[in-house]
């Protein structure tokens, strides 16, 4: 039951954003996907979600992986929403099994308020009560925290804790204090190739574990 990426490439111009990526996401953990800015984080779940062009083949349970199943719910550090509608309206439209759910950071209030009014924390914090609401068994989540307060990031913490249990996560961000306390597996994109790292590496303290991996994996990489 992993959601398994195989040979995936994807180009723009004459640019190797991903060359011939293979990769296996298992159930019930988190995976961190750790990169420079303009790595491909962003573009490999694009490619997962097939909004994009790409060649070679992305599956779940061994089967194609379509964006008609609904297998999938993604959050984009974009948190696109339609800014006419309340928050409420917005769940309905796009996510309506978490009407009835918990609101994260949302009150009530708040989400009988149009979206074209909400802080990009705000509209970030209704992108992921729609994602943690969902039944999907697959959440895809760029830079999660962005625009989130330290509460939201506690709650957030707890919440992928919880979830993994019955989920497979892919998450990508530069958080990385955050990140480490949460995450179950560490891959690296660098160069159009995504390589798996053990983790924790060392004996050090799990919490700056990912600070270690980017110091030696990412920022020393050839530029």
């Amino acid at each position: 039951m992993a959601l398994d990426i195989t040979n995936l490439s994807k180009t723009y111009g004459r640019r190797t954003v991903l060359n011939g990526v293979s990769a296996s996401f298992e159930p019930h953990a988190v995976h961190f996907v750790m990169g420079d800015n303009g790595a491909g984080k962003s573009t490999l779940l694009r490619c997962i979600m097939g909004l994009v062009p790409h060649t070679g083949s992305v599956t779940w349970e061994n089967l194609p992986l379509r964006p008609e199943a609904r297998l999938i719910t993604p959050v984009f550090d974009t948190a696109p929403a339609y800014p006419r509608l309340t928050g409420h309206q917005n769940m309905a439209v796009l996510c309506p099994e978490g009407l009835h759910g918990p609101a994260f950071g949302l009150s009530p209030a708040k989400l009988r308020d149009r979206v074209s009014t909400y802080s990009h924390g705000e509209r970030m914090r209704l992108a992921l009560t729609m994602a943690l609401s969902s039944t999907s068994p697959i959440l895809l989540l760029d830079e999660p925290t962005n625009g989130l307060d330290r509460a939201s990031m506690v709650d957030l913490h707890q919440v992928l804790n919880e979830l993994k249990r019955n989920r497979t996560i892919v998450l990508t961000g530069h958080n990385l204090e955050f990140y480490s306390g949460v995450v179950d597996t560490v891959s690296v994109l660098t160069d159009g190739s995504l390589n798996r790292i053990a983790f924790p590496p060392t004996t050090l303290p799990k919490e700056s574990s990912l600070v270690d991996i980017y110091d030696a994996r990412v920022a020393r990489a050839p530029r």
